[in-house]
């Protein structure tokens, strides 16, 4: 038998992924293999490299461009604050508060609110949101401060929203060409993938704020005991988390892969992760060692210099090429559950 006649028989036999999944055999295909993943993610972005300029595009407008501040209306609002109730105050508990606002002032100084560009879950990759520094290779960077809490209201709003919409195009691009048979860009699909997305977003900032606030509260009054128990509660606190995120870590391909609506995702991803636990656990350990080793790598050049735009780029290329993957491996893994004949997912389309 020739070596196209094996391809053709292999391809009919393991699942070549076209139509709808309830016609091929289960018996037949494996689960998602995780190094395959890698290869055909490098592979995909090596061939479209354009995939890279939207992450790049923003690291270099926080490094080179302007510098949204709230440091001055920061500090008139502290002075103001402590001139209120200095008269009320201790000598300790007014230091303690100056010395407060000098840690907050300190902070804010270094931050440029145009990071908020880069959002959670959807949003671009960056190696410079939140990250400080106000050094390009031509001096200090242009500052804006801006004056008014409604200037700030305003700035965060655009930013968290126009984060959001760039997110969403460059997941939706990165789902479109990681599809065996993409189809043709839909307006209408598309903004129906930002409504989930939105609806997604507004979920998990409700549950940072619910979950969040306790437990800031519970590190806090674990300091106050001892330094020692605090660290072991935040040790603990992480592996909970760990625990809670390591299923939802496909939810947001089950919206731009799959079409999925918001609420079903997570359980998309929670059935993958189930299915395909070891898999997945090195998968997402594969790509945390790659993306963090990495960076060392691309973030040991200094802010003044312009070798710091090689590792941009190289680092935009590096997080494309794994989320890549991370979108093929998602694919593959939902298409063999629908090969288990689960009713939920044998309709759908890979």
């Amino acid at each position: 038998m020739g070596a196209n006649e094996k391809a053709a028989v292999q391809a009919s036999e393991c699942g070549k992924i076209e139509i709808r999944m309830e016609s091929f055999d289960a018996a037949t295909c494996t689960s998602p293999r995780v190094m395959d993943s890698f290869v055909a993610g490098f592979n995909l972005v090596s061939n479209r490299i354009y995939l890279i300029a939207m992450p790049a595009g923003l690291d270099v407008l926080l490094w080179l461009g302007p510098r949204l501040s709230v440091s001055k209306l920061l500090e008139r609002r502290f002075e103001d604050w402590i001139a209120a109730v200095s008269g009320s105050l201790s000598p300790v508990a007014l230091n303690s508060l100056t010395i407060f606002q000098q840690l907050v002032l300190d902070y804010a100084r270094q931050q440029n609110l145009l990071s908020l560009l880069s959002t959670l879950p959807v949003g671009l990759p960056s190696m410079l949101a939140w990250k400080g520094g106000r050094q390009t290779p031509w001096g200090m960077a242009w500052e804006v401060q801006l004056a008014s809490e409604g200037a700030v209201a305003a700035v965060w709003v655009g930013c968290l929203l126009s984060g959001v919409l760039a997110g969403c195009v460059y997941f939706a691009m990165l789902a479109h060409f990681t599809s065996p048979h993409p189809l043709r860009w839909n307006w209408l699909r598309f903004a129906r993938q930002c409504g989930q997305a939105l609806v997604l977003m507004g979920v998990l900032m409700g549950l940072v704020v619910v979950g969040g606030v306790p437990t800031l509260l519970l590190l806090m009054l674990a300091a106050s005991l001892s330094v020692e128990v605090a660290g072991l509660l935040m040790l603990a606190l992480g592996a909970a988390a760990i625990f809670v995120l390591l299923p939802l870590v496909f939810t947001v391909h089950g919206v731009f892969a799959l079409g999925l609506a918001a609420l079903d995702a997570p359980y998309s991803s929670m059935l993958l992760v189930r299915r395909c636990l070891p898999g997945v656990g090195l998968f997402v350990l594969v790509a945390v060692l790659l993306a963090q080793g990495l960076d060392m790598l691309w973030k040991s050049s200094a802010p003044d210099s312009w070798l710091l735009l090689m590792g941009i780029g190289a680092r935009a290329f590096i997080y494309t090429a794994i989320l890549a993957a991370s979108f093929i491996y998602y694919r593959s893994g939902a298409a063999w559950l629908a090969l288990q004949s689960r009713p939920r997912w044998g309709a759908m389309q890979f």
